[in-house]
């Protein structure tokens, strides 16, 4: 086994040494789907409600990684094709729509839940090319930040809200394939895996209807506003103070197909290195 595995590795980097160092300069964009989804449990209180409830988290599986990706990103690749790359990417979520039952049948909430997200991605990566073609694998973080929506409503009661501040954290790992078109621009598909969360610092009501009035305007700020903390000790002071709540981890992993460009700014071939 041990002969094998060295004999692998010995064909790769004799592969491997067709082209070595490349400083290059990626755009692309695609589509992910939820992975990953975690059941959703939300508690929330107003004086027009009446009390806390806690809705059934049976009933609605959500990711916040579900969307479109519009990235760009810069990479350099080692001699031996062991590289470094830092990708920036915008995430335009797409909505998860479920239903909720709270008490009985008839306390049935439809739900939506989406995100955006400003996000930075790290990593390290593994290329093996093969004529025109390469292959290429990778690991790296993820850190970022945005906004959560969540809406909720029956037929006569809507209830929106916004999550902000905090961070997005987890890890990314990818595999994908490239084509050499002309000279130093090459296409690009990769398939990826993101492992991450969002966890918000605030939140606050953007809208509250029921029986067909707005009462958005009148909330008292307990009501309409909420700060996140990693412990609490009473969950309410005044209605003049936004409400105290125990942070919470919101799930943003997902799958998804990435297309694009590669365009090198410079690279050299082992041929040329040997020579100077």
């Amino acid at each position: 086994m041990r002969t094998i595995l060295t004999i692998l590795l010995f064909t790769f980097f004799q592969i491997t040494n067709l082209w070595s160092q490349n400083l290059y300069l990626t755009a692309s964009t695609g589509y992910n789907l939820s992975f990953g989804k975690s059941n959703f449990e939300n508690y929330t209180y107003n004086k027009l409600v009446g009390a806390f409830y806690t809705q059934n988290k049976n009933l609605f599986e959500y990711s916040l990684g579900k969307g479109m990706n519009f990235n760009i990103g810069v990479g350099y690749t080692t001699k031996r094709h062991i590289g470094f790359e830092l990708e920036g990417s915008y995430l335009l979520g797409m909505k998860t729509v479920g239903i909720s039952q709270i008490y009985d049948e008839y306390d049935i909430f439809q739900k939506e839940i989406w995100g955006r997200f400003y996000r930075i991605s790290p990593s390290v990566h593994l290329i093996c090319p093969l004529k025109e073609l390469s292959i290429k694998m990778s690991v790296g973080g993820l850190i970022g930040f945005g906004k959560m929506y969540f809406n909720q409503q029956t037929p006569s009661f809507r209830y929106d809200n916004e999550f902000s501040g905090g961070y997005c954290l987890g890890f990314k790992a990818g595999i994908g394939i490239s084509y050499q078109v002309i000279g130093n621009l090459n296409l690009f598909a990769d398939i990826t895996l993101t492992n991450a969360y969002f966890s918000p610092t605030n939140g606050r009501v953007t809208k509250f209807v029921s029986g067909g009035h707005d009462y958005t305007d009148i909330l008292d700020t307990w009501d309409r506003e909420v700060v996140y903390y990693n412990s609490v000790d009473e969950q309410f002071s005044t209605p003049d103070e936004p409400a105290h709540m125990l942070r919470e981890n919101f799930a943003a992993s997902s799958i998804g197909l990435q297309v694009g460009i590669q365009w090198s700014l410079w690279r050299k071939k082992e041929k040329e290195e040997k020579t100077d």
